[in-house]
């Protein structure tokens, strides 16, 4: 006997919210069960960005990164398949040429045969010519 998909629901944890009044309700709805409840949560300029530094490790990661685009070092991007990781994948590559990187490759792993993520199945398949970098 085959069945439907399971759906279910979050619970939204409060009804008070700071939300604009022209939401539409099934949206209100969602973005509560997700926890968003103010308008500034919703913001989707750069202004909503969080800085740089906020990122930990950021100040090492750049300089390793610059270290192996000075010193022509082998680096390997490893992507994702979905619109956002592919568009990330490119423009990380693009970067890094563009700021002189010489060999820049990638991989967009299967995610039927390695799941998601960089996995230690993914990383046996670099075992044959790892990269000076991975990212």
């Amino acid at each position: 006997m085959k069945t439907g998909p399971v759906i279910k629901q979050r619970p939204v944890t409060s009804e008070a919210d700071e939300l604009p009044f022209d939401l539409n309700p099934i949206t209100r709805r969602i973005l509560l069960a997700r926890g968003v409840h103010k308008k500034a949560q919703l913001e989707l300029g750069f202004g909503g960005l969080h800085t740089p530094d906020s990122l930990g490790g950021i100040i090492k990661a750049a300089g390793l990164l610059a270290k192996a685009v000075s010193n022509h070092q082998h680096i390997l991007i490893v992507g994702d398949f979905d619109a956002d990781g592919a568009t990330g994948t490119a423009l990380a590559v693009r970067a890094l040429k563009a700021m002189g990187a010489r060999y820049v490759a990638f991989k967009v792993p299967n995610r039927f045969e390695f799941g998601y993520g960089l996995t230690p199945g993914l990383v046996d398949t670099l075992a044959g010519q790892p990269p000076d970098l991975l990212v």
